[in-house]
């Protein structure tokens, strides 16, 4: 049994930890207002192949046209992210999203921000009791602590440029092991309705990006279902096909969804070719209204 004095404890310690440490600086108010003022922008959101999946500087350079990347760990919650790229929206801009297969729509980070968006106690409460007083801290067998802490301070960088950098001066040579024995190509039921809900809504007009996955993670199954263009998607229009983001494992930093310096330069300027190619053709459909 945990005593009064110490659930009193651990509960501050929390929030102390939450408004000093935990919270992204993504989810500024101010920083988010300033984001909106941006014309013509590009936004893109999703999980952490964002964060080590796109250098949002060469996709500017590419396009000629503003980029934002408001990153998330996938745990964050759908909901959530959708909630911040509707904050710097405005006509004009185009929304991406890039979620990863699988997983849940929210976990333990979703619910920290569930409490900095709403400043609600009951949220913090809930957090607290779901995951902060009884989860155990997960400990990954494939890196040392000091390895396991560098990887999540990368994750905390608050300023795109300083999380760049840090990717780029890390030398990772460890990597999951890849035996092709296949991942889930499919969302859960309450991504899918999160999505089809701000759809219906118009509170946020959304593009999908296919996630990167990495070849040798494979099965023959998944390959077949990628081939056939039979890999599930959210409830929007997609401006890429999953076939042509599939790397090799000299592309990947340390898991199938993170890419290293060169992955990411491989990705983000496809990524630009499917984009030019969404414009111009958005364009040439205004054009022919117009007339």
């Amino acid at each position: 049994m945990i005593s009064l004095p110490l659930l009193y404890w651990k509960f501050n310690k929390l929030q102390d930890n939450i408004l000093k440490d935990k919270i992204r600086y993504i989810y500024n108010s101010q920083h988010l207002d300033s984001l909106k003022l941006i014309p013509n922008k590009i936004i893109i959101v999703g999980g952490s192949n964002i964060l080590f999946g796109i250098d949002k500087y060469l996709l500017e350079k590419e396009l000629n046209r503003p980029v934002i990347t408001l990153a998330h760990v996938r745990t964050d919650g759908t909901e959530n992210m959708l909630r911040i790229a509707e904050k710097v929206f405005q006509k004009g801009d185009i929304a991406l999203i890039s979620l990863e297969y699988g997983g849940t729509s929210k976990g333990s980070s979703g619910q920290i921000i569930d409490y900095y968006l709403s400043q609600n106690k009951i949220d913090l409460i809930k957090y607290f009791f779901q995951y902060f007083l009884w989860e155990k801290e997960y400990v990954n067998p494939n890196y040392s602590k000091k390895e396991e802490e560098y990887r999540w301070s990368i994750y905390g960088s608050f300023n795109n440029d300083l999380f760049l950098t840090k990717l780029r001066n890390q030398n990772f040579r460890k990597q999951e092991t890849y035996e092709n024995n296949g991942i889930e190509l499919s969302y859960s039921k309450k991504d899918i309705e999160i999505i089809e809900n701000y759809t219906q809504e118009n509170k946020l007009v959304l593009i999908g990006i296919h996630p990167p996955l990495c070849k040798q993670k494979l099965s023959k199954a998944n390959i077949q279902k990628i081939n056939s263009g039979n890999v599930q998607t959210l409830p929007i229009k997609y401006i890429t096909n999953q076939n042509n983001y599939l790397f090799d494992t000299n592309y990947i930093f340390d898991y199938s969804y993170h890419l290293n310096q060169k992955g990411r330069e491989k990705r983000t300027v496809k990524l630009s070719q499917d984009l030019k190619q969404f414009i111009s053709s958005k364009s040439n459909q205004n054009h022919q209204g117009s007339n």
